[in-house]
């Protein structure tokens, strides 16, 4: 089975948050905060198109003048997500540059503000010198993005009296391709199986007509899709990940996570302090390693990786793994 989620930790987990989720076969990826990435290769990051910040800090929100200058010249748009505030944060950081040669550039921003039950949304054109749009209000439900493969949904947890969001990133299913029916019946691989899928997520009618190109190079092959779909697919449940950075091990917290990451397959989660600092991460908004392995075994999820150590840990780098994985594994 190819997954659609490619995540991976674009910093070592001594490093600033910046969770990156390939989207295999789409070209597109996510991303989850935005610390410092000025070390991740271009071609990853102009594959960005939505980005999901939990809080405005410094570490997770620096990189966001990076990824501006990269997409600058293009023609793109760049959706991004954040807590209360974030249209406000967005316009400070766009205010502190001259924009006097962009008249012709036609990148754009698109900012969603995360309320309790609604979406502001204001756009900033590059060509327009970044001056932010009119507002547009949408309802909210929590659920951030509905994209015909996938969904992303929001928590609201508390740090230190601060709005910290997390995330959860959830396929609608999971389509496979029998590789043996392909050979069998002499189609190729290619593209075509792309154009498929996205008939099938999109509930088209079985009478829909796909074009499959032979191996040999002689005219399209038509065949609907019902026909496609009963020789080819095998649909299946959907990968999920779930995100939480620095929020704190609250009750309030807690019970809201629980919620957000109940059974997914990878579940990423700041881990600051050991446990023998515990007293230290209460004050200041974050979970021990033990809290997070204790949370993910709460949560049922298959796999945790802890990350966003204090650097405190430096000498001994493998500590907050190792108790994270031990709660985990035996509570």
């Amino acid at each position: 089975m190819t997954p659609l989620f490619r995540p991976r930790l674009l910093n070592p987990p001594f490093g600033d948050p910046a969770l990156y989720v390939g989207l295999q076969g789409e070209g597109s990826a996510l991303l989850f905060d935005l610390g410092d990435i000025s070390r991740t290769p271009a071609r990853l990051l102009l594959k960005i198109s939505d980005v999901f910040i939990s809080h405005t800090h410094i570490d997770h929100f620096v990189g966001i003048d990076h990824l501006l200058r990269l997409n600058l010249a293009r023609n793109r748009v760049l959706r991004l997500y954040g807590p209360p505030g974030i249209i406000a944060n967005m316009a400070g950081r766009l205010r502190g540059y001259t924009w006097n040669l962009t008249d012709t550039y036609p990148f754009m921003v698109d900012v969603h503000e995360i309320g309790a039950r609604s979406l502001r949304v204001r756009r900033f054109a590059c060509s327009e010198k970044f001056r932010p749009g009119p507002e547009q209000r949408l309802p909210f439900n929590g659920t951030v993005v509905d994209h015909p493969n996938y969904r992303v949904l929001t928590q609201r947890l508390d740090h230190n009296g601060i709005a910290s969001l997390a995330f959860r990133l959830e396929e609608h299913c999971h389509i496979n391709i029998n590789k043996d029916a392909l050979n069998r019946l002499g189609l190729p691989k290619g593209p075509w199986l792309q154009t498929l899928k996205k008939n099938i997520r999109e509930g088209r009618p079985g009478s829909t007509v796909i074009a499959v190109p032979p191996a040999d190079g002689r005219p399209p092959r038509p065949f609907s899709l019902e026909e496609l779909a009963r020789e080819l697919v095998h649909i299946s449940r959907g990968e999920t990940v779930a995100y939480v950075s620095d929020s704190g091990s609250t009750p309030g917290n807690e019970k809201k996570i629980k919620k957000l990451a109940a059974g997914v397959d990878r579940f990423f989660c700041e881990a600051a302090f050991l446990e023998r600092d515990c007293a230290r991460a209460a004050r200041s908004g974050h979970f021990t390693a033990r809290q997070a392995g204790l949370l993910a075994r709460a949560c049922n999820v298959k796999k945790l990786t802890v990350f966003h150590f204090s650097p405190r840990y430096e000498r001994h780098p493998e500590d907050p793994a190792a108790e994270a994985s031990e709660a985990f594994r035996i509570g």
